[in-house]
């Protein structure tokens, strides 16, 4: 999602800017519907909350209701909604927001000795460094 969020920035046509925003996006929905799951997801392999922590309440959806609700209809699903024109996203609100509930996410595993409480902040902080280096040009 970083990756994808920070090559917007310079894309070389509308192609290639289309597929960096669309990966932002895909990487976004994907977290915030693991974190908002609260039971058994339906598939045999998807990962979910429960696989990594006990007890996690839930990220509330409606925190993420616009973004939610606009990623479904441009992009997860075919919709007369997208036929209606462009919409704007800003991953300057969409990213940091993404992050701070995966952090929150990461210090729930941590305070309850999850197992792969360590794996889960490394892939936090990887993705919090990436984004700073970028973002000041390093």
């Amino acid at each position: 999602m970083v990756e994808m969020a920070l090559r917007l920035t310079d894309p070389k046509d509308g192609v290639e800017r289309n597929a960096y925003l669309e990966g932002m996006l895909l990487h976004a929905r994907n977290v915030i519907e693991f974190l908002r799951t609260k039971s058994t997801p339906r598939g045999d392999d998807d990962m979910w909350p429960g696989d990594f922590v006990t007890g996690w309440g839930a990220v509330e959806i409606e925190s993420f209701a616009d973004e939610w609700r606009a990623i479904n209809k441009h992009l997860s699903h075919l919709t007369w909604t997208r036929t209606e024109g462009k919409r704007k996203w800003d991953r300057d609100d969409i990213v940091p927001r993404v992050l701070e509930a995966f952090r929150i996410f990461v210090v729930y595993a941590e305070s309850t000795h999850a197992p792969q409480a360590l794996n889960l902040r490394t892939v936090y902080m990887h993705a919090m460094l990436t984004l700073q280096q970028r973002s000041s040009g390093g």
